[in-house]
């Protein structure tokens, strides 16, 4: 330690007085047109791509190559560390100027934003630095000051720090007087440190915009930090907004990005729409992932601007394509979301998928999408397998949907005990963890007919009361009663379908106002198409039971994934013909709904098994529950059609009875016993 850095440690540094508050100071930025001074002149993969062959770059000017190390660092500095050395020890070698502290203090920054603080400790590159260091160079007694006040590679040693910030203050680097300046107010400023408050804030941002260069953008935003702070100058953050503005106006997106979430706030702002919008789109056209997400969501939920699903999508694919985790979340999900909308991306939703179950700690919903997705090849072994290794690897992590999914396979080996009750633990965790009223009532169709030894009527009916009470039926109401109209009114805005249904019946008794109504029918149009569906099937005039059944199965299932069918259209399609009835059908029974295959038998006035024949194949990897009763007696193997249906066969006396019939069909009425009535109705 030289004798200078001695005498200021052992005079120590005593507390100057704090003044009473933050100095009354307001300066604006200087009237500068917009232009694109701060917008990086090439990207990233551009600087990447100049060093990669390893050749020395010719005609590159040392400031030039600077920004490259910047660059690279900013961007990936652990990816690039390496590189960034290399380059740094080029450039030494070239430039006396870099030569020496210069080249030192870069390396230092590189390992430090790079994590490798035990290398700077090891290698004792503080000390070296400190040792090199003369006194003449502000941004090296800056940079010291901090890694001393930080214990960067050293111990910490807040007297030295003060020693070296004073020294850069001296020097004139405008951070450094900032902090002085903030430190007087609060009066925690060295003793040594005695420079007028106003006179060094106003010189210090006076400093901070000029020269005007690339770099005035960034140091406008620690004028603006001070404004929102507080802490130095009054706070004031609608000024501070407008040093944003000026660094975001000269082409700085970060400041863009950093207006917009000023704006959602609107906590110290006055909230301006236009400005949000204007910003975030700078901010999202510059290429910064988070700004691209965040102006997806503008587009998608159409809260601000008309909703556009494509321009959403378009967001979310250029945060996904430089890899970012939350862009690939954001992709997935919406190309789930609209998946009707945009069925030719199916491809691009599964590379998303994949893409982020590559990453470290991938969310566990996602192995439970691509578990989803293999089981839409059917039920193959080979695909049950691995849409089981998928399931088992969400559940672990806590998943729900993963533990009802894999229960589901589970179960559909009904002999087999260990499976049932590996099935049944899954369930309860669902239960227990997540509140699933779902899950209770698999565990009572498992108790009661899905167990090896079913029916066990005690678990069954102890679970059968779990979900009864969780989800109880509503009851009629009245326009007197307050409390019931109340709970039915708050079940209908968490959508639950019933509860839709009965409450806008209730309303429709009570001549609710036209608006409201309209209000509740646009909300049914939105969250409940089937409810509207049902009720038109209500007024229906067919007498065929079994026809009504199967056209309200169908009707549910494409409305529970594509929300396109009213029950009208349907009647219509059926009486008169109207579109193409057929096509919908052979649709729904290749994605194996035994509803859709007898009403396609029906509007052909064939017999079920001429019908099924084309279709076999597509039945036995996909079909529901009537469809695997159908089609068994076709099947190659109808005894593993026969287990797949008792594995998801609703736990009720039709079913039970439909199973006992395919049993005798297939000539096997040894493996399901018919059912006891009395048993079954207990």
């Amino acid at each position: 330690m030289n004798a200078r850095i001695a005498l200021f440690c052992l005079i120590g540094f005593v507390p100057a007085i704090a003044l009473a508050e933050p100095i009354e100071l307001r300066i604006v930025p200087p009237d500068v047109p917009r232009h694109d001074l701060c917008v990086p002149q090439e990207s990233v993969a551009e600087v990447q791509a100049r060093w990669a062959s390893g050749t020395w770059p010719n005609g590159r000017t040392h400031a030039q190559i600077r920004r490259d190390i910047t660059v690279l660092r900013k961007e990936d500095a652990a990816g690039n560390l390496v590189l960034i050395q290399s380059i740094i020890e080029g450039l030494a070698v070239r430039g006396s100027k870099f030569a020496g502290k210069r080249a030192l203090l870069a390396e230092i920054e590189a390992l430090r934003a790079a994590g490798a603080l035990q290398e700077i400790k090891s290698r004792q590159l503080v000390q070296k630095l400190a040792a090199q260091s003369t006194g003449t160079s502000a941004q090296v007694t800056r940079a010291l000051a901090r890694f001393y006040q930080d214990g960067l590679g050293v111990a910490p040693d807040p007297k030295l720090a003060d020693h070296y910030l004073m020294q850069a203050a001296n020097l004139g680097h405008p951070d450094a007087v900032l902090t002085l300046a903030e430190r007087r107010v609060q009066g925690s400023a060295p003793i040594g440190w005695k420079e007028p408050v106003r006179e060094s804030v106003q010189n210090a941002f006076d400093a901070l915009t000029t020269p005007l260069n690339a770099g005035v953008c960034e140091r406008s935003a620690r004028i603006a930090r001070a404004y929102f702070s507080g802490t130095l100058v009054q706070k004031d953050a609608e000024l501070g907004q407008v040093w944003l503005r000026f660094a975001a106006d000269l082409g700085d997106a970060q400041a863009a990005w950093k207006i917009y979430e000023e704006q959602r706030l609107a906590e110290d702002v006055e909230p301006d729409t236009t400005l949000r919008l204007t910003y975030l789109a700078q901010a999202a056209d510059a290429g910064l992932p988070f700004a691209q997400i965040a102006l997806g969501r503008v587009y998608e939920l159409g809260a601000l601007v008309p909703q556009d699903l494509p321009r959403a999508l378009e967001m979310y694919q250029k945060a996904a394509g430089q890899g970012h985790r939350a862009g690939l979340i954001r992709l997935a999900l919406f190309l789930e979301t609209h998946r009707a909308e945009f069925r030719e991306l199916e491809g691009t939703r599964l590379e998303a998928l994949v893409r982020l179950a590559e990453m470290e700690t991938p969310p566990a919903w996602v192995s439970t999408r691509l578990a989803n997705h293999k089981m839409e090849a059917g039920y193959a072994p080979s695909t049950v397998a691995g849409a089981k290794a998928l399931y088992e690897e969400a559940a672990a992590l806590g998943d729900r949907e993963a533990m009802t999914r894999l229960a589901e396979l589970l179960l559909m080996n009904p002999s087999n005990a260990a499976a049932f009750f590996r099935a049944v633990d899954l369930l309860s965790e669902a239960v227990a963890l997540h509140g699933s009223t779902g899950a209770a009532k698999k565990l009572y169709d498992a108790y009661m007919c899905k167990a090896p030894d079913s029916p066990r009527l005690d678990e069954a009916m102890y679970w059968k009361a779990q979900y009864a009470a969780a989800d109880p039926a509503l009851q009629p109401v009245d326009a007197g009663n307050v409390a019931g109209v109340a709970a039915l009114q708050s079940q209908a805005l968490y959508r639950r379908n019933s509860a839709l249904e009965s409450w806008v019946s209730h309303l429709k008794e009570q001549h609710g106002a036209p608006a409201l109504l309209a209000f509740w029918d646009g909300y049914t149009e939105n969250y409940g198409q089937l409810l509207k569906a049902q009720s038109a099937y209500d007024q229906f005039e067919s007498t065929d039971v079994q026809w009504r059944q199967d056209a309200k199965a169908v009707l549910a299932e494409v409305n529970a994934r594509e929300g396109l069918l009213t029950m009208t259209a349907l009647d219509r399609a059926l009486r008169r013909g109207e579109w193409d009835l057929e096509a919908l059908l052979v649709k729904e029974v290749n994605l194996g709904s035994g509803a859709a295959l007898r009403l396609l038998a029906a509007a052909r006035g064939k017999r079920i098994e001429e019908t099924i024949a084309p279709h076999l194949e597509r039945l036995v990897k996909f079909g529901d529950f009537d469809a695997l009763n159908l089609a068994a007696p076709l099947a190659e193997n109808p005894e593993r059609m026969l287990d797949r249906a008792i594995g998801i066969m609703p736990c009720d006396f039709k079913s039970a009875m439909t199973l006992h019939r395919t049993a005798a069909r297939i000539g096997n009425t040894a493996r399901v016993a018919a059912p006891d009535h009395r048993r079954s109705s207990a």
